[in-house]
């Protein structure tokens, strides 16, 4: 454990005052595991995923690479993860292919010296950003990573000292066997970049004129303890090892010394300098970009060995006997150390994480179920998807998702679709509701966002208040008949005024609308046939089956039990006709149940959700829709596209804009049961007529209705 996973933390602990929820993964225990234990925070634990970059040659690496992904890539998928940002550079190797598999941002964070690496490089090419901690660190990189790097300051959090000064002071005295002396620390794992030498040396030098204990706090990982003492002269040297938290022990000090010749950022310094004890370091590395000569700390330019370890000496003789020379260092070094807060940092790395998962559209809609709006608006996203944009889907439900999504598409499901108990309880649903959409709304920072359907179009426009966002809210039905409940009825009418822009399907839902939403704010834009439809277009309804088919949700917008009963009365029942229903919904055992006591329970079907039907409308020869209202309904649109004749209630919104009486189909009032049943015979026994009708809704249809020209509408609306 090393600095690096101290910075990380620090970053952990401030996301969630950024909107992010950050997920802690770990592929071995040791040191670090312990200590998110005694902190407390949580993290998973994937032993099964090898790690790469610490086998021998690239052929390993790659081997433990492929190893990898599929514990990631389950990981990942499992916990709906939007973006993966690795801390170091055995984490860039590791997850970068894991992260392109899942279509995910990938965070480098370069927290040392780039070296040159086959594997590391292309952990590089992969990311969608590589933060350097410092510009010495960005200028290590190869120029074409460069391009994509952003320096981004370690973030220093100081912990409160536990104890005071003097209590750690007397724990170090006492195991150097001294009474009293001058105490300079070094902290960080030892290594040869960190010049083990230069210190011993140091201290040798400082010790022929001052007592003098060296403490350096952090891991030999490559044997330099032994000869560092026999290099001491005079000095006391103490190795206790790794400890944390650190900020007790750096208080002990009368000095830190950092001997690093290219520490890429610096930890230390900051630490130190935050908890007022003066800094004596090498001019390498990032040490320059955090500390001034003179000013904030003692900084002492590379040279020979010797000479190097006589200016740190020198340096420390300073800050150890000059008073006033030490009391500005430390003044002006809590200054400077401000600037590398943790809150600093987290909104930094918060800004370049919603960079990175910023969208170009956003359709939020309440689930991806079997609904007609929900097909428009998986179809609108997939065509913004083909266009090369970024587009995310969001939902208020679980992902149970009856249409499927282009892999490239970011799928988010909050879950949020719980009933409610009370009406206290429906307020406090709601308003964590607008509290979550708000908060994706500022993660992903969509450009446009494209919501649907009723409540959830109330609930966007809340969540999109004051954000930068467009907010197009999309209704698909006719408000004046379909009633959302007395309180979202009235808020509907209060705040679709403050969307970007409202889009209808039909002229009577625009004509209903305009009397609270501004007219320039309004825009009819008619659904797009479906792919299935497109593939038909050259294909001829001449089907002699006798089938009447409607399609839509049991429920009572769509009025089947009106059709049940008209059907029950036509002479096409007593002549072998059959009625097809599909669909699913709570009234399924109503509606069976009813056609049983009218005696046509063999005479109708209720197929349940098809998610093709394309087979359906090349059996039937008729069509109906009786809803109570409509906005512009998909199932017209495609039974027209096969050629069927239909049959609509005039309260069917969009559907009266196609359908012209008698001419492209038969109009019948709603809840009419004899017209109904009297419009569906003179179908079923005037076949002619019934194809010249399905023949001209036809053409209609696919001169109206073309993706092209609607999408083409959208696009307008967009960018208005």
């Amino acid at each position: 454990m090393g600095g690096s996973h101290l910075s990380a933390i620090t970053l952990i602990q401030q996301l969630p005052g950024q909107g992010f929820d950050p997920r802690i993964v770990l592929h071995t225990e040791g040191a670090l595991s312990r200590y998110l234990d005694q902190i407390g925070l949580p993290y998973a634990m994937l032993a099964n995923a090898s790690v790469a970059g610490r086998q021998p040659n690239a052929f390993r690496q790659l081997s433990a690479l492929a190893k990898a992904i599929v514990p990631i890539v389950t990981w990942l998928r499992g916990e709906g993860i939007d973006l993966v940002h690795a801390n170091d550079a055995r984490m860039i190797v590791t997850w970068a292919l894991p992260a392109l598999w899942c279509r995910l941002p990938l965070v480098a964070h370069q927290r040392t010296v780039a070296y040159a690496s086959r594997v590391l490089s292309l952990g590089w090419a992969i990311a969608a950003r590589i933060v350097a901690i410092s510009r010495f660190s960005a200028a290590t990189l190869p120029a074409w990573a460069q391009a994509k790097t952003s320096v981004v300051y370690n973030a220093v959090a100081i912990e409160t000292v536990d104890g005071d000064r003097d209590y750690y002071r007397q724990k170090l005295l006492m195991r150097a066997g001294l009474d009293d002396a001058r105490i300079v620390g070094v902290f960080g794992n030892i290594s040869a970049v960190k010049q083990p030498m230069l210190f011993s040396r140091t201290l040798s030098l400082l010790a022929e004129s001052t007592p003098v204990v060296g403490v350096w706090f952090g891991e030999d990982r490559e044997g330099w303890i032994a000869k560092m003492k026999a290099d001491a002269g005079k000095a006391v040297l103490l190795f206790p090892g790794f400890h944390a938290p650190v900020t007790g022990w750096i208080s002990a000090c009368d000095a830190v010394l950092a001997t690093s010749s290219k520490d890429a950022f610096g930890r230390t310094l900051v630490e130190a300098m935050s908890l007022g004890i003066p800094v004596v370091a090498t001019a390498a590395g990032g040490h320059s970009e955090i500390a001034t000569d003179g000013k904030d700390a003692v900084l002492v330019s590379s040279g020979n060995a010797a000479d190097m370890a006589e200016g740190m000496a020198e340096g420390l003789r300073r800050v150890l006997r000059n008073s006033e020379f030490s009391a500005n260092l430390i003044a002006q070094g809590k200054r400077r150390a401000m600037d590398f807060s943790a809150v600093s940092h987290a909104k930094r790395m918060g800004q370049l994480y919603r960079e990175l998962l910023s969208v170009d559209r956003m359709v939020v809609i309440s689930d991806l179920g079997s609904g007609g709006a929900q097909r428009i608006a998986c179809d609108l996203a997939a065509h913004w998807c083909h266009a090369g944009l970024s587009v995310a889907v969001v939902t208020l439900a679980a992902a149970e998702d009856r249409y499927r999504l282009d892999s490239a598409i970011r799928r988010i499901s909050l879950d949020l679709s719980m009933q409610s108990g009370t009406a206290w309880q429906g307020v406090i649903a709601n308003m964590r509701r607008i509290f979550v959409l708000r908060r994706v709304f500022r993660q992903l920072n969509p450009v446009v966002v494209v919501s649907f359907v009723g409540t959830t179009n109330i609930l966007a426009v809340m969540a999109g208040f004051g954000l930068s966002s467009r907010v197009i809210i999309s209704e698909r039905n006719n408000p004046e008949r379909q009633s959302l409940g007395r309180v979202w009825s009235t808020l509907r009418q209060l705040l679709y005024r403050f969307a970007d822009c409202v889009t209808v399907n039909s002229r009577q839902a625009r004509d209903t609308l305009a009397a609270y939403v501004p007219h320039h704010k309004l825009q009819v834009i008619e659904n797009q046939l479906s792919e299935q439809c497109l593939i038909a277009k050259d294909e001829v309804q001449n089907s002699n089956e006798l089938l009447i088919l409607a399609v839509g949700r049991l429920h009572h917008q769509k009025a089947y039990d009106v059709l049940l009963t008209a059907f029950a009365v036509t002479r096409a029942a007593q002549t072998g006709w059959r009625l097809v229903i599909l669909g699913e919904g709570p009234l399924h055992a109503a509606l069976q149940q009813q056609a049983e006591s009218l005696h046509i329970g063999d005479r109708i079907e209720l197929r349940g959700y098809e998610p093709d039907p394309t087979a359906w409308y090349r059996r039937a020869g008729i069509f109906v829709m009786p809803s109570r209202y409509e906005g512009m309904p998909n199932a017209l649109l495609e039974a027209a596209a096969f050629g069927l004749p239909a049959v609509v209630s005039d309260t069917c919104g969009g559907a009266v804009d196609l359908i012209e009486n008698g001419i492209s189909g038969l109009i019948v009032p709603a809840e009419a049961i004899t017209s109904l049943a009297h419009a569906i015979d003179s179908l079923a026994f005037d076949r002619d007529f019934a194809r010249r009708l399905g023949g001209e809704a036809r053409r209609r249809v696919m001169a109206k209705h073309d993706p092209a020209a609607i999408y083409a509408v959208w696009e307008k609306v967009v960018a208005t």
